[in-house]
């Protein structure tokens, strides 16, 4: 007897090796993948500006590393005695704006760099609803806790979301002519907006990314929400919040975008870089003997190896 509809994803058009730079924007959800393609030794550049949620925050934050934008005092707000971007997660905030800007900097700097030379971008969108500021209309990727009576809150509708991205895809592809975006839906429910509102901000989101997916040939979508809510489909496989993917389900994503995107050469790859983390991670009895300092010579030397091989690909 069968108790559950596996979902079958055909072999993607274009594969992902070690020699790719990878930048993910998007919600939570980019971190649980991004996470795992640095611990398999990928190049990976992992939110930038931290955890952003809708199709327009996450635009944004594109064209700020493609035009490379400083940002000043003036993009910063007090609230509780903590500085903050409207543009960027709380992880940013701090006890001063020059404190707060010199966090935002030093990431833009090397994510503008790490954007020119990307092969693989992978958005994940959270939601359809955004906020913006009643005093002037200014879109922000994150309230920081400031009172709701300063938002107006508003669902986008798929021609917002298209408009949008057809223009950012065609810039991005301009600029990085062999670049493929994959794209995704967070699987992550959003609970507040109420479970109908929820389902009607999912379906806006993968409306938009199908129409996306058929004008443009590089743009790609991985079905990692239809895995969750399809095929997975029980509690077990949710946190203790019943709203975020538990680690095993998680770890099933992983299998099935390794399967669509990994050749076997990566994922042989992929098995001797764990190898390495492994030894380097061993923990001796006796880590003063010459036999252990042999041996962690010996792993820091095919790591090197390892990197040096990627780096050649650049």
């Amino acid at each position: 007897m069968r108790f559950r509809t596996e979902i079958s994803i055909p072999k993607a058009g274009f594969n992902i090796s070690h020699c790719d730079k990878l930048l993910l924007m998007g919600s939570c959800f980019a971190e649980y993948i991004g996470n795992k393609l640095e611990a398999s030794g990928f190049q990976a550049d992992v939110n930038p500006f931290g955890v952003l949620y809708n199709p327009l925050s996450i635009a944004s934050g594109l064209r700020d590393l493609m035009q490379r934008k400083v940002f000043t005092e003036e993009d910063t707000v007090e609230c509780n005695g903590l500085f903050s971007s409207w543009s960027h997660h709380s992880r940013f905030s701090d006890l001063t704006p020059s404190a707060c800007l010199k966090k935002i900097r030093e990431r833009m700097e090397v994510s503008s760099v790490f954007l020119e030379q990307t092969s693989v971008l992978m958005v994940t969108f959270g939601t359809s609803y955004v906020y913006r500021l009643k005093k002037n209309g200014k879109l922000v990727s994150n309230c920081h806790k400031l009172p709701a009576g300063d938002f107006c809150r508003e669902r986008l509708c798929m021609e917002e979301i298209l408009a949008e991205w057809s223009a950012l895809a065609a810039d991005l592809r301009k600029k990085l002519p062999a670049l493929n975006i994959l794209m995704t839906v967070s699987p992550i429910r959003h609970w507040k907006d109420g479970a109908h509102a929820n389902q009607l901000s999912k379906s806006i989101l993968l409306l938009a990314i199908e129409s996306l997916e058929r004008q443009y040939d590089f743009i790609h979508y991985f079905p990692s929400y239809e895995l969750i809510l399809d095929d997975l489909r029980d509690y077990r496989f949710y946190a203790d919040d019943m709203l975020h993917p538990s680690s095993a389900a998680i770890d099933y994503i992983w299998e099935k975008f390794s399967a669509t995107h990994f050749d076997r050469a990566t994922e042989t790859a992929i098995n001797d870089y764990h190898r390495i983390r492994q030894d380097l991670e061993h923990r001796p009895s006796h880590p003063e003997s010459e036999a252990y300092k042999t041996f962690r010579a010996n792993a820091e030397k095919r790591l090197k190896a390892f990197r040096d091989k990627t780096d050649s690909f650049k």
